[in-house]
């Protein structure tokens, strides 16, 4: 598994968490089942543990800079791959400085273009371009 599929399975952890009532290991356990993905101790799998565990650690921060980025729209109002994927951005820029914030954005819009709409993915760009500038040269 790539680190782009990582972030894919990621964002289907997510959106299934938001819906159901299952843990993080058991949506983890089950999008990679769905996947018939089967290498469990991968570096690429810890990076999915990793990315999922900071997102739902980091929950209050990430949403609080979507709502003001979205001028105080409610995350639960958004579409609810819209807000995996802008959660696991942010989570990325603010937490993650191994990662770089270009690569996130690009990957973020990539994202929602193939899980969403082109419409969602400029909507992406312009909430995570905003919260890059907000914290142009910070981390977390």
């Amino acid at each position: 598994m790539s680190r782009r599929e990582a972030r894919e399975k990621c964002i289907k952890v997510l959106y299934q968490i938001d819906l159901t009532a299952n843990s993080s290991e058991e949506s983890i356990a089950s999008v990679l089942e769905c996947d018939g993905y089967t290498g469990e101790s991968d570096i690429e799998t810890q990076f999915l543990r990793e990315l999922v565990n900071g997102v739902l650690e980091n929950l209050d921060v990430i949403d609080s800079e979507i709502e003001d980025a979205t001028l105080k729209w409610n995350p639960e109002r958004l579409g609810k791959i819209e807000l995996a994927i802008l959660r696991l951005g942010v989570y990325e820029i603010l937490f993650r400085p191994d990662i770089p914030k270009a690569a996130t954005l690009n990957e973020a819009v990539e994202l929602a273009k193939e899980y969403a709409s082109e419409e969602s993915a400029r909507f992406v760009n312009g909430v995570l371009a905003g919260i890059m500038k907000k914290h142009s040269g910070t981390r977390g």
